[in-house]
């Protein structure tokens, strides 16, 4: 690993799970209590509960860890560290070592992502921990240990970033701790708010997992198709936004609705609407204006069946993008293996992903800027 000065793209190395307190009886009543901790929460447990579930004596359980406080700690660095072992498969792969900075930032955040989504038990621990250590205080030498295991892909991340600026797919510099923590706070802020449950009315948790997932990713596919369709590279954007629904977003700086508006090389205009509002179903539409005729494609219903009665009409649409895109998805894979058999070249190549996250980014910077941007 390098201090992120220079681009890196052999051996990663990465946390190994041992021993957390040199002591087998230690580890296992580390080991029950995370168990217990993510069944009750903390404040159920007590440590005889704990000493209980070892085997061990209550009175050894405090003269090792001297308050659940501790005790917690270090259920917390065991539960941070099996959870970390996704990602530990990811980067010694060969297919992370062989990809652009840009794609090893989203990859690893989508797989948080994915991670905290599924498991709420470890998130709402991580939320319980937290009030925990603000409560009580966090003993220095016990939360050294924590925080390091919390941090351990720090200097992952922080490769990736210096490896995208080098080979182009990162195009704006940031103060990259900034980003990080705030980007990671974002991601945890929204899990433990899911995990927690609606609140109020407003919250309305039915999209969760597409909110989290959002914080990553929100227009970059409406980007690469207005670049396909038109056949021309998009030179200038511009981007805003709204909370019109979900309020909770303003705290992280975020939006539930926004427009793009795109100018193209070779003249020609779009503007791209983005909605975390959608109702309930899959509401994908394309519309092209053109000098003497005009194209609408959509799927407004998605089987030939309507029920009529009651002064009304009412059909099926699509909610997810599984049912909405199922077609595209097998011809894509069917493509992608003819290349393969055949030996042809993909049609879609690494250069639209590149531009693709190129102009993700830049529609961020319009919308936290409010100017227009060019694309270099």
């Amino acid at each position: 690993m390098t201090d992120g000065g220079d681009m890196v793209g052999g051996t990663i190395a990465v946390p190994q799970e041992g021993s957390l307190t040199g002591d087998a009886r230690m580890d296992r009543a580390v080991e029950c209590a995370a168990g217990l901790f993510l069944e009750r929460r903390i404040a159920d447990v007590r440590m005889t509960d704990v000493a209980e579930a070892a085997g061990v004596g209550v009175a050894t359980l405090y003269r090792r860890f001297s308050t659940k406080t501790r005790l917690a700690l270090a259920a917390g660095t065991l539960l941070w560290r099996r959870f970390n072992a996704r990602i530990v498969a990811l980067v010694e792969s060969d297919a992370f070592l062989g990809m652009s900075g840009a794609s090893r930032l989203e990859r690893m955040l989508r797989l948080y992502a994915e991670g905290y989504v599924e498991n709420a038990g470890f998130v709402l621990f991580i939320d319980d921990l937290d009030g925990l250590l603000v409560t009580e205080g966090a003993p220095v030498d016990a939360i050294a240990a924590y925080g390091h295991e919390v941090d351990s892909f720090y200097l992952i991340f922080a490769d990736a970033y210096q490896l995208g600026i080098q080979d182009g797919s990162v195009v704006r510099e940031v103060d990259f701790p900034v980003f990080y923590r705030s980007v990671a706070h974002a991601l945890m802020g929204v899990a433990q708010k899911l995990s927690r449950g609606e609140v109020i009315p407003s919250d309305d948790f039915s999209t969760g997992a597409q909110e989290l997932e959002c914080i990553v990713d929100m227009a970059i596919h409406d980007l690469d198709v207005a670049r396909w369709m038109m056949g021309s590279e998009i030179t200038e954007l511009y981007a805003t936004g709204a909370v019109l629904k979900h309020e909770y977003l303003k705290e992280l700086n975020d939006i539930d609705d926004g427009q793009i508006l795109l100018k193209f090389e070779n003249g020609a205009i779009g503007m791209i609407e983005i909605s975390r509002n959608a109702n309930n179903v899959y509401d994908t539409r394309t519309e092209v204006i053109g000098l003497e005729k005009s194209v609408f494609t959509g799927q407004e219903q998605m089987t030939p069946y309507k029920v009529i009665g009651d002064e009304e009409i009412t059909y099926d649409m699509s909610n997810w993008c599984l049912g909405r895109f199922k077609d595209a998805y097998l011809d894509e894979m069917e493509a992608f293996v003819s290349n393969v058999l055949n030996g042809k070249p993909s049609e879609v190549t690494a250069y639209d992903g590149k531009m693709g996250i190129k102009l993700a980014l830049a529609a961020t910077e319009s919308f936290r800027t409010g100017k227009w941007v060019k694309i270099q």
